[in-house]
């Protein structure tokens, strides 16, 4: 009799998303391909993901929380979004199969969303209209997401981390002035 198989669980199916989307790219992402990739039947990952969907909008949360993006609440308003947004190059240049995912509302899941909202309700309460404290976070984060699409494309990630740690700096100076 063949031993039987431990029961899979989300964070099972998570994290093997999570290594499809970044060794295959995110459009190759397939309920099927997960289901190859974990050995067991499709119908075992719609038990945990209805669509696929579902799937993706849980797998940024899942690299949010993994990484602990949450800007919190001690410190300058500028040392939180140093710590958000190095955070955040360090998961997105960890796992760069999520990137087409952050841009989209509808792949954003709950974590990612308080992450931003927190840093907004941050942004006004030093002061700033809800417009320019979007601006600030679209500013910072549109640097991020360039920093490591440049980190990519360079080759060399040691390089591409000084580059963006010096930078960030000025972005922080610009977008928190």
């Amino acid at each position: 009799m063949a031993a039987r198989r431990p029961p899979l669980d989300r964070e099972q199916v998570l994290a093997s998303a999570l290594a499809l989307a970044d060794r295959d790219g995110v459009e190759r992402l397939t309920m099927r391909a997960l289901a190859t990739e974990l050995g067991v039947s499709p119908m075992a990952v719609y038990w945990h993901f209805p669509n696929k969907a579902a799937l993706v909008a849980e797998l940024v949360d899942f690299v949010v929380n993994q990484y602990d993006v949450h800007p919190g609440e001690g410190g300058t308003l500028r040392e939180r979004a140093r710590k958000t947004f190095r955070t955040m190059y360090q998961g997105l240049h960890d796992h760069p199969g999520i990137i087409p995912l952050i841009s989209q509302p509808e792949t954003r899941g709950r974590s990612s969303l308080e992450v931003m909202n927190a840093l907004l309700a941050q942004l006004q309460a030093e002061g700033r209209t809800a417009r320019r404290a979007q601006e600030a976070y679209h500013l910072l984060m549109s640097f991020t997401l360039g920093a490591i699409a440049m980190s990519q494309a360079d080759g060399l990630p040691a390089r591409a981390q000084k580059v963006f740690e010096a930078n960030l700096e000025r972005a922080l100076e610009v977008a928190l002035a």
